[in-house]
């Protein structure tokens, strides 16, 4: 968890503080810093790091390259998502059908998830969205 919330305040950090390092930011602070980020020509390659970071960190505890149903509903735990709402998510990421989620599986759904305004099985990538 401790590595998780590091990375969740660089995050914080990099996205919404912006290069002020804000402490408290608007709505209009966080459009704008999403937009000022999604114009950098880097930053799918830098987010696909992170993810890389996310996958080795945290979801794939047992240090084996791949996730579980298992270690994929423990990861979505950490962000309140109920283990019922996991298997929808974790079919949408296993793009190859193996019965588990590689790490570019893991990268390529959180990059999607950012980055692409479609309607993919990326969407899935922290769980369902629920009314």
């Amino acid at each position: 968890m401790e590595t998780y919330m590091d990375l969740v305040n660089y995050a914080w950090d990099y996205f919404w503080a912006g290069p002020e390092k804000k402490v408290n930011v608007t709505f209009w602070d966080c459009v704008h810093n999403y937009a000022r980020t999604f114009r950098q020509p880097a930053f799918q390659e830098e987010q696909r790091k992170w993810f890389y970071v996310y996958f080795d960190k945290i979801a794939d505890k047992n240090g084996d390259g791949i996730l579980t149903r298992k270690e994929y509903e423990e990861f979505l735990g950490l962000v309140g998502v109920h283990p019922l709402s996991v298997p929808p998510s974790f079919e949408a990421l296993d793009t190859d059908g193996d019965g588990q989620i590689s790490k570019e599986e893991f990268a390529n759904a959180a990059v999607g998830f950012f980055c692409c305004t479609a309607d993919t099985p990326a969407k899935l990538f922290w769980g369902p969205f629920l009314a």
